[in-house]
């Protein structure tokens, strides 16, 4: 643990060095991704949430934060977010970021997947987004989403969503549906008390049939509906989020 945790602090500070040296200094670092089973494993994994282990995984998340504010230039604002895998569930998000502060791993950010398929709906959104933010004084954003803009197939590869029963009420899987369920998740993180509402990444939107966009080459993927271009690559409505939330469609 001593050698992979000063290993950690090492990557990570010549990674934001790097960033730095050619003109693009990181606004904002993710120590992980989807952490809720731990990272680098088996020295930092979460299997039985065992004291050790929670011990173990503290002292690689800080080491990275370390790292990273190692790395950053001097009066440049960098902010560190942790990363949650399950967005509408708050008892799980809870007990992971109970433990974080018992750890005393310092952050900026919670960050948050949510796939409604799989986190549930809008309201848990809402309800787990507002609870954090006020629970642990963070800001609250949604690192990864996706939702789907056709239940029909690109490629040969089953995909994650294929039937009606999986979208949410009112969202149906349609390009304008998509815009709408999106727009819907940036209204709940707009709405968070105190201005904690922190904005979204969409993952993955590029994975095109026709590109040959799979998860491995000459492989389909099951996302090849979730994505923000329609299976010949055209843009689809909400693209233009990212380039004026008051102009859904100008993408």
């Amino acid at each position: 643990l001593a050698t992979m945790s000063r290993t950690v602090q090492t990557y990570t500070r010549r990674v934001l060095q790097a960033f730095a040296a050619q003109g693009t200094p990181v606004d904002l670092v993710s120590i992980g991704n989807e952490i809720r089973n731990g990272i680098l494993w088996p020295t930092g994994q979460l299997s039985t949430w065992s004291d050790a282990e929670w011990n173990a995984l503290g002292t690689l998340l800080k080491a990275g934060v370390a790292g990273a504010r190692a790395g950053n230039p001097r009066g440049h604002k960098l902010r560190v977010m942790l990363h949650y895998d399950q967005g509408g569930d708050n008892g799980g998000s809870r007990a992971f970021f109970d433990h974080i502060k018992a750890q005393g791993v310092p952050y900026d950010v919670i960050g948050l997947s949510y796939y409604s398929f799989w986190h549930g709906h809008l309201r848990d959104l809402r309800a787990n987004v507002n609870d954090l933010a006020a629970r642990y004084g963070k800001d609250v954003m949604v690192a990864e989403i996706q939702y789907a803009w056709t239940l029909g197939y690109g490629d040969s590869t089953n995909n994650f969503v294929w039937q009606e029963s999986q979208l949410e009420p009112g969202y149906p899987a349609s390009p304008d549906g998509q815009l709408s369920f999106v727009n819907g998740v940036l209204s709940i993180l707009a709405a968070v008390p105190g201005g904690r509402g922190d904005g979204l990444f969409y993952w993955e939107p590029e994975w095109v049939p026709r590109a040959g966009a799979g998860w491995t080459p000459g492989e389909g993927t099951p996302n090849d509906n979730l994505t923000l271009f329609d299976f010949s690559g055209a843009a689809l409505p909400p693209i233009g989020i990212f380039e004026d939330p008051r102009l859904p469609s100008s993408g």
